[in-house]
Order: structure tokens, then C-alpha cells, then sequence
């Protein structure tokens, strides 16, 4: 009787089994068959693109269904899947392949298919040959915008620090700015790149004999640029940035040249590229040996005010601290806001009752620079930095940092000149807090250890010496 029972129950589940096969089998064939009516999968630009899909003797329909879209394989020129899903956020948090999501339904609800950039091997070679015959003493510069933030304002020192040393420099963005103007006044010509002009991009190269891109955003610019000349690719932003967007992680895969900000990031790029090697930012002294106030210690965090800057922890940390405690100290929030109105608000409410001063963001440098001589300590409170211009700038205006374990710039800590907390932990950082305003000798004493980081790790000398090496290392 039991024998029969466990029979029926067997049997039970190996129905419902094969029905599911059957139906899932008959959703590929439905699939699979219109892919293959379809003007946007091209067979044999699929099989030529992907040599080891042909060498395999894989069906290429079935291939890209399974996994090719996953890979971030394009089935034809006349659709980019990896763009589809970075523009549509819906249809990659779903995980749905692009392709069959466009002829179900996005075609008709009149969602762009977008076009896979196909390169003209031919007219590269022909390009590269020219480059090589050059001396590497031209320059381009890509940049993603010009404004007056962190990346862009390195590239303006770099390309300073260029000039300096007698190379000639270009500057190409893909988007205009105020800071145009600052490179137009030492003599480096600006053009305004947009994003699908190939053929300016392939003119520039022709003319110059490197090119640095600066940031991840400029991502197929630097693929089209590597195939032509000797290409460095600088970058500043969080890995998570790449793995958000599948065709620029498969860019950053087989590129070469790579260089980030910190050791920190460095790691976090490592699993998809083991080649990734290291250039701090640099900046030129400004310190004018202003003493700390001793009267009233003061901590500030500056940058946007975002998710990934952790703004919201530095806060739950002041309202941990005892309200004696809290008051023998003042607390500043500059920049920008980028969150959501609504959590802004709420975060901005809870802020003002603890008397957490928040002030926009200081554009003009000059200023920023007295702003860091009027405070006691910078606190870098983010979740994700791959670097931090602003604990170098408080660094060297000798000014000591408390910041979190996942900021890239903690190499400039060396137990003497600041303090690092776990990501996220509040209650660490409010016993720091705690600590130094009830002993604030400690910080008081930093100065010098500050000063030696900076002008050890990220001094304008430093910077240009390293410059130097990594344009010579692509040579």
C-alpha cells in the first residue's frame, strides 16, 4: 500500500515535470522563431562577431537566447541589447532578454532599439599606421563634462602639468561647461564631442599620439580610441558604476591601460580586470599655516548630498551623542542635494533639530580653501569613494579626517592625522566624535602628520612624476 502511494506521488510530480518541460520548450520555440523572423538578429554578423559561438557550433539564435544577451553580445548592427537594458531599467531589473522584450512590447510602445557601433577594422589599421610614426608628445583629452567637480578639475591639472612639461594638448567633452574657459586660458583648445560622432573621434586621433579618457562615463569613446592609438583610460567612479551597465563591463573587461584612484579601488576593479593599476590625484599646495580654532572644534561634510555619501550616518551619529557632548561642538552638511525631495526633507528636519548647519556648495575654490581653515576636522561619512578630494584637501590644509572604511583616500591615515570607522556604523562613529570633543588636543595635534600625508601621497610633484610614468608606460 505505502509502495503504491509513494508510486502515485512519483508519478505526480514526474507529470507535472514533463508539462512544465513541454511548456517551457514551446515558449523557446515561440521565442526562437520570432528572433528568426526577424530583421534584428543577423546570423551571420552574430557568428562573425563571436568566433568562439561559431567554432563551438552553436546555433546562434539559441546561443544568444541562452546566453549571449547575458554575455552582452549584440545580435545584429541594427540592435544594441546592452544599451536597451542600460536605458531601460525596468526591462534589466526584470532580467528579460532585450531583444525578445523590443519585439514583443517595446516596439509598440515606441521604445528606441538603439544600433550597435560596428568598427571599420580597415580604416583603424590605416589610422594606427599613421599614429606610430609619431612621436608621443600630442595629447588628447576626453573628458564626460566641464564642470567645476572633482574629475573634470583634475583633468584641468593634469593637463597643466602636460603643458608644463612641453606636450601639446587637445581636449574633447561630451558635454559643454563653465570650465571651458579655464582651459582655453592656458591654451588648450576644447571641441564639443557628441556621443554617436565617430568620425570626429577617429579625426582627433589621427591627430594626436595619446589620448587619456577621463572617467568611466566616456566608455565607448575609449573603446573606439584603443583601437586606434595608445589609449590610458582614468577612472574615477565606484566599480558599481560598470556593473549597472553591461556593455560598459564588457568594455572594461578587455581594456588595457586602466588607472584608478586608490588601492581601494584598485581591489573592488580587480575581478574584471587584473590589470588596473594606480594614480592618485595631486593638487597644488595652498596651505597658509592657519592654526585650528581652539575655542570651539567644528566638523564638517562636504560633496552631494546622495545615498552614497552617507550624510545620513554622520547624522544618526550627532543624535547619538549626548546632548552635553553635542553642544561643546558645531557640525556643517555643504553641497548640493541629489536624494529624493522627501527624504531630503526628512533627513534636513532631523539635521536642524540637532543644529547641523547645512550650507550649498561653495563653487569658488579660493573660498572652499578658507572654509577648510575655519574647521577642525573633515568627516567623510560615504558608503562607496574610490577616492576623496576632499580628505586630500583637508589633509592639506592640515586638517585631520574621520572616515569610513569603504573611502579609497584611507591610505592617507596613518593613526596620527584622523580616524576611520566602519562603513555605515554610526554608533563607531559617534564614540570618535565623543572622543575628540572631549579630548580635542588629539586633533589639535595632527597638523604636522596631515600636512606629511599630503605632501608624501598627494603633492603636485607627486602627481606629475606619476603623470609622467603612465604616459610612459603605454609608449
Amino acid at each position: 500500500m505505502l509502495k503504491y502511494r509513494m508510486y502515485k506521488i512519483l508519478r505526480f510530480f514526474h507529470l507535472i515535470s514533463k508539462k512544465k518541460y513541454k511548456k517551457k520548450t514551446a515558449k523557446y520555440t515561440k521565442d526562437y522563431k520570432l528572433i528568426a523572423r526577424s530583421k534584428l538578429f543577423d546570423k551571420s554578423w552574430y557568428l562573425k562577431c563571436n568566433p568562439d559561438v561559431k567554432k563551438a557550433g552553436f546555433d546562434p539564435i539559441l546561443h544568444y537566447m541562452h546566453y549571449g544577451w547575458k554575455e552582452g553580445r549584440n545580435p545584429s548592427k541594427e540592435f544594441n541589447g546592452n544599451e536597451y537594458l542600460y536605458n531601460y531599467a525596468g526591462v534589466r531589473k526584470a532580467k528579460l532578454n532585450p531583444l525578445l522584450h523590443y519585439l514583443k512590447y517595446g516596439q509598440k510602445e515606441g521604445r528606441v532599439k538603439f544600433k550597435a557601433v560596428t568598427p571599420n577594422v580597415a580604416l583603424y589599421k590605416k589610422i594606427r599606421s599613421i599614429v606610430n610614426r609619431r612621436e608621443m608628445r600630442k595629447i588628447l583629452l576626453v573628458s564626460h563634462e566641464l564642470t567645476y567637480t572633482g574629475a573634470p578639475l583634475s583633468l584641468l591639472q593634469a593637463a597643466k602639468l602636460l603643458i608644463d612639461n612641453n606636450y601639446k594638448v587637445e581636449v574633447l567633452s561630451l558635454k559643454d561647461g563653465d570650465l571651458r574657459k579655464e582651459f582655453a586660458q592656458i591654451g588648450v583648445r576644447v571641441s564639443i564631442l557628441p556621443q554617436s560622432s565617430t568620425f570626429k573621434l577617429l579625426k582627433a586621433a589621427v591627430l594626436n599620439d595619446l589620448a587619456i579618457v577621463n572617467t568611466l562615463v566616456p566608455y565607448r569613446q575609449y573603446a573606439i580610441l584603443s583601437q586606434v592609438l595608445p589609449t590610458i583610460w582614468w577612472v574615477r567612479e565606484p566599480v558599481e558604476m560598470a556593473e549597472r551597465n553591461p556593455s560598459l563591463l564588457m568594455t572594461l573587461k578587455k581594456a588595457q591601460n586602466i588607472y584608478v584612484m586608490s588601492e581601494y579601488s584598485q581591489e573592488s576593479f580587480s575581478p574584471y580586470n587584473n590589470s588596473v593599476r594606480v594614480i592618485k590625484h595631486g593638487m597644488v599646495d595652498a596651505y597658509q599655516q592657519v592654526k585650528m580654532n581652539r575655542e570651539k572644534l567644528s566638523f564638517a561634510v562636504i560633496g552631494t548630498i546622495s545615498a552614497r555619501k552617507g550624510i545620513d550616518v554622520l547624522v544618526d551619529a550627532v543624535a547619538l551623542l549626548p546632548e552635553k557632548i553635542r553642544k561643546k561642538a558645531d557640525f556643517y552638511v555643504v553641497g548640493r542635494n541629489l536624494l529624493p525631495e522627501d527624504r531630503y526633507n526628512e533627513l534636513k528636519a532631523k539635521a536642524e533639530a540637532l543644529n547641523i548647519i547645512s550650507l550649498p556648495p561653495i563653487a569658488d575654490s579660493a573660498v572652499m580653501l578658507k572654509f577648510y581653515e575655519q574647521i577642525s576636522c573633515a568627516i567623510v561619512p560615504s558608503r562607496e569613494e574610490p577616492t576623496s578630494r576632499v580628505a586630500i584637501e583637508a589633509m592639506m590644509m592640515g586638517r585631520p579626517v574621520i572616515m569610513s572604511d569603504h573611502v579609497g583616500a584611507r591610505y592617507l591615515l596613518n593613526g596620527k592625522n584622523g580616524y576611520v570607522f566602519a562603513s555605515e556604523n554610526a554608533k563607531e562613529l559617534k564614540e570618535i566624535l565623543k572622543e575628540v570633543i572631549q579630548n580635542p588636543a588629539k586633533l589639535y595635534n595632527m597638523e604636522n602628520e596631515c600636512r606629511s600625508a599630503y605632501l608624501n601621497n598627494n603633492s603636485i610633484d607627486v602627481l606629475a612624476t606619476n603623470l609622467k610614468n603612465m604616459i610612459n608606460s603605454v609608449k
